[in-house]
């Protein structure tokens, strides 16, 4: 009995040391690591879009009447240079856009006087902006969508305006603060290179313009633009 007796006594003598041990190990509290930083990391890239312009009637006023323009469908085009930021999931991205719009005068309408169009109206209204864009991207895979805006200036030609029979009636130009605001989605083919398909509404307003018998107008040149574009990372 002697021998057995010894046993149990050294197995409870280990049993205590092993909970000691576990005791131990539950008592001393867990080292706290400090969160990872997040660096910010920067990406800049070039960017090329083309498109249509659906411009929205504009209308001035000359020889004490009224002339609203409605437009055929136009083209835009532009140029922009930017940089994408990764701040640990949200990548927006900021860039300077350039770009060239423009549309020709599909009718004149006359108040009191009638619709002129086809080779009865004659003009063209061009677009020259810049603007500073804002943008933010979802998702993370290779197809993104997005949403964004900017503001910045735009310069307004209205060439050649008006009808026959009474000749050009407006060929001004003048300057105005532009915005836009729109969305889109973009694909990643390869890590450098991405397809990007966009809409946006573009508004320049209060242009000051003055027709032929110098009647002064305040006019707001609006369009939707929709454009496919390519956008270079490096």
């Amino acid at each position: 009995m002697r021998p057995v007796l010894l046993l149990n006594i050294a197995a409870l003598g280990l049993l205590g040391t092993v909970l000691a041990a576990q005791a131990a190990d539950i008592g001393e509290p867990a080292p706290i690591e400090a969160a990872p930083i997040v660096e910010p990391s920067y990406d800049w890239y070039i960017a090329a879009r083309i498109g249509a312009a659906f411009n929205r009637d504009t209308d001035f006023n000359v020889l004490g009447t009224n002339v609203s323009n409605s437009y055929d469908t136009g083209w835009v085009g532009s140029l922009a240079v930017g940089t994408q930021f990764n701040l640990g999931g949200l990548t927006p991205r900021g860039e300077i856009e350039v770009g060239y719009s423009q549309s020709d005068v599909d009718s004149h309408d006359v108040a009191g006087v009638g619709t002129f169009d086809g080779n009865a109206a004659s003009g063209k209204t061009s677009v020259t902006y810049g603007l500073v864009n804002g943008y933010i991207d979802f998702l993370d895979g290779p197809i993104k969508p997005y949403v964004g805006a900017g503001i910045g200036v735009g310069h307004v030609k209205f060439d050649n305006h008006g009808v026959t029979g009474v000749g050009t009636v407006l060929d001004d130009s003048g300057t105005g603060f532009a915005w836009q605001v729109g969305g889109g989605v973009s694909y990643a083919f390869t890590p450098q290179m991405t397809a990007d398909l966009g809409y946006r509404y573009f508004n320049i307003e209060n242009v000051e313009l003055t027709s032929v018998d110098g009647t002064d107008s305040d006019v707001d040149v609006r369009s939707h633009q929709v454009t496919i574009g390519l956008r270079y990372s490096f």
